[in-house]
């Protein structure tokens, strides 16, 4: 026979399982690392008055390869945000039932 403490055990992981959080539970749920977010690129030189003709065209690549750069670092960013958003509502809602079943 199943004892109370037991069954009440059995129901707790059934509602955990259900919510979609059993994972944050166990811990096998992990924040992503905040040194795993990616870093800006730092821009290259602005064209200004001074800058020599000659000079021109290659910073005109650098911008172009920044420009580049910055697709990428957002498309990464949008990634990591949404990972750590999602791994900060399981977590949300893992607390909340825990704290409903106390």
């Amino acid at each position: 026979m199943v004892t109370t403490s037991r069954a009440g055990l059995i129901k707790t992981i059934r509602v955990f399982m259900m919510a979609k959080v059993y994972n944050a539970i166990l811990g096998d749920s992990k924040k992503p690392n905040n040194n795993s977010q990616p870093t800006a690129p730092t821009s290259p030189p602005i064209i200004t008055a001074a800058t020599i003709i000659m000079e021109i065209p290659k910073i005109q690549a650098m911008w172009t390869q920044h420009q580049v750069q910055m697709s990428t670092y957002n498309h990464l960013l949008g990634e990591w945000n949404c990972k750590n958003s999602s791994w900060v509502d399981v977590n949300f809602q893992a607390m909340g039932i825990l704290n409903q079943a106390l």
